[in-house]
């Protein structure tokens, strides 16, 4: 049979199509290395916003570090992906993402997302981080939060859009609540304007702006946390059915990193 390379070159359709498929099947074959094993590439949501201690748009916070090096560790590399949290989550659940990074186990993730377990529990000791959210009020206004009831409520509690665990807590303790804004600086604007409400906050969130300008000196940080949530790498359940060895190995090693 004549060498391929000691062909003439002809311009027929043939010949360009022959060319075409070559080049197509060398394409195919540098996907298929890049999706080798060992080189797992992991598609992960973070909210759009930063989520101290566990994810920011801008920059890498402790959790996006943690996640980050373990899957390095395992042979892989990691993207992640900042949208809106509802977006993040309907997007686990719809396979645009492999898992979503910052997610608290609540009972309405449970059925699409796998979390690292601990006998029947969540594993909080292979958590990326903890999540602590206060009651902000007006300094020197009455409101108060002893852990487990407010006194002297002056209308709805507010809160970020999209903060399921906060709505539900406030749902159980009978207490209405406005989720009518995005953002916390949204939220201390807010609270300018109604002096007499009160707002739910992350406490890594809020300690920087309420050190500048117009909000120094103007609001006040309830010491008892309303809520303390374990943020989880969590990771889409037909993808950690299909591979469970490797996602456990994952999560544990995640653990090793966050001990200090």
């Amino acid at each position: 049979m004549q060498s391929l390379f000691n062909e003439q070159p002809t311009c027929t359709i043939r010949g360009v199509l022959s060319l075409l498929i070559a080049a197509l099947s060398l394409v195919a074959g540098t996907v298929c290395l890049a999706d080798a094993p060992g080189k797992r590439s992991l598609s992960v949501c973070i909210i759009d916003e930063p989520y101290w201690p566990v994810s920011a748009p801008d920059q890498e916070l402790q959790g996006q570090a943690i996640v980050r090096q373990a899957v390095v560790r395992q042979g892989g590399m990691v993207r992640f992906m900042p949208v809106p949290w509802r977006r993040c989550i309907e997007g686990v659940r719809a396979g645009t993402y492999d898992a979503a990074l910052g997610a608290a186990a609540n009972p309405s993730y449970l059925e699409f997302l796998s979390f690292p377990m601990k006998g029947d529990q969540v594993d909080s000791q292979l958590a990326v981080g903890r999540v602590s959210t206060h009651v902000l009020r007006r300094r020197g206004g009455d409101t108060e939060w002893d852990g487990k009831r407010f006194t002297n409520l002056h209308g709805p509690v507010w809160h970020n859009t999209n903060t399921v665990a906060l709505r539900g807590r406030l749902a159980a303790l009978k207490v209405p609540d406005n989720e009518g804004v995005k953002s916390t600086q949204q939220l201390l604007q807010m609270l300018m304007l109604r002096p007499e409400d009160v707002a739910l906050v992350r406490k890594h969130d809020v300690e920087d702006l309420l050190l500048r300008a117009p909000f120094r000196d103007e609001f006040e940080l309830l010491p008892v946390p309303f809520m303390e949530r374990d943020a989880h790498f969590a990771v889409r359940r037909a993808l950690y059915l299909a591979e469970p060895a490797y996602f456990k190995q994952l999560w544990a090693e995640i653990g090793r990193l966050r001990q200090p």
